[in-house]
């Protein structure tokens, strides 16, 4: 069996043993825990040179070469254990020595530390500043309030007065940039054209019933029954309808034919020159229906002035510059029996009457682009 060896450290004896231990045993001595020292045992070899069979335990002097200057070193023992214990752990405390600071010169005066010394101490020493000041939300806050005391003393700097408010409203510019008032409504600013019907008739092709012919200029009808002539114009839906005629012989009507949404016509001197009118209003003639007129003065010889106003909500007849008649309708109970050129809208008649128009015009009211000729 390998013998083993055990040293106390504190007593520094040396004790060998041939049984096998699974701790370290103690110090007979001192009671302490002992060290496990290695020995090395004698080979089979060396055993056969001495002549005997088995291996002779190594004497417990002849230890490995490093325990043996460890042991050299503990020659000289305490004889108490207790002694031996507090040689190997002394009982003062540990203190680092403190440090000696700047050295003073020959003067008396203290040399500061070089500059990386100082950036080290600072840097590895604690800091004297207080938690809340070394908090990066106080700075944060401090950023906050700073960048809002800014900009209000921007905003009341630039904030203009009274004064220079008023001047600023009431200057050219700002009355330049205000926004344009929109374009007047229809009945405000009406847009006028007036349109020439004359180059726009042909006798020939525009007769319906009666006899019709130009004469220096001017269109003039015979004393037919019924004499109608259709113009090839198509109106807007507002207007004004102008005839400037003159009645050479006969006694009865002179008539203009015109269009709101439905035909009509417009009846001066009818019935023996007896009543005037619009025909048909609501299936009624002029002498039965509210637009009639009694005993107009009409004269042969004499040049008169007709005008049809044709609105959106109202019809009117005209006769030099007085109002005849007017009637509200929007066109949808008017009609025309008697006196019908379809399909135009515009023309002129006599009845039994000879007839000259010097002037056939058609103002268009609150149309920029009117409707050709048909």
């Amino acid at each position: 069996m390998v013998p083993r060896a055990w040293k106390c450290v504190p007593c520094g004896k040396l004790f060998a043993s041939t049984r096998p231990r699974k701790v370290e045993p103690n110090c007979p001595a001192c009671g302490q825990r002992m060290c496990a020292v290695a020995v090395v045992p004698h080979t089979a070899k060396a055993a056969a040179a001495r002549g005997t069979g088995a291996p002779r335990p190594r004497p417990v002097s002849r230890i490995s070469r490093p325990v043996a200057s460890r042991l050299a070193a503990t020659r000289i023992r305490p004889a108490d254990p207790d002694q031996a214990l507090a040689s190997v752990a002394p009982s003062d405390p540990w203190h680092p020595e403190p440090d000696p600071g700047p050295s003073p010169d020959h003067n008396g005066a203290y040399r500061a530390a070089p500059y990386h010394t100082r950036v080290t101490l600072e840097a590895e020493g604690p800091s004297s500043a207080p938690e809340w000041l070394r908090s990066p939300w106080t700075w944060a806050s401090v950023g906050g309030v700073a960048v809002a005391i800014v900009f209000s003393v921007v905003f009341i700097v630039n904030r203009p007065g009274p004064a220079i408010a008023a001047a600023r409203t009431s200057s050219p510019k700002r009355q330049a940039a205000a926004p344009p008032e929109p374009f007047p409504d229809a009945t405000q600013a009406p847009v006028t054209r007036t349109v020439d019907l004359m180059p726009l008739i042909d006798p020939s092709r525009d007769a319906v019933g009666g006899n019709w012919h130009f004469e220096n200029g001017e269109l003039a009808s015979d004393a037919s029954h019924r004499a109608k002539l259709a113009i090839r114009y198509a109106p807007p839906k507002e207007y004004d309808f102008r005839v400037q005629f003159t009645q050479v012989d006969g006694d009865n009507c002179v008539v203009q034919m015109f269009t709101h949404r439905n035909p009509c016509a417009l009846i001066l001197g009818g019935w023996k020159r007896t009543c005037s009118g619009f025909q048909q209003i609501a299936n009624q003639s002029a002498n039965n229906n509210p637009t009639g007129i009694r005993n107009l003065s009409f004269e042969n010889g004499k040049r008169h002035t007709s005008v049809v106003r044709v609105r959106r909500n109202s019809i009117e007849a005209w006769l030099d510059g007085t109002l005849l008649t007017s009637y509200a309708t929007d066109g949808t109970d008017l009609a025309n029996r008697d006196w019908e050129i379809t399909p135009c809208f515009l023309g002129v008649g006599s009845e039994v009457s000879a007839t000259v128009f010097h002037k056939i015009e058609l103002v268009e009211i609150n149309t920029p682009a009117a409707t050709g000729a048909r």
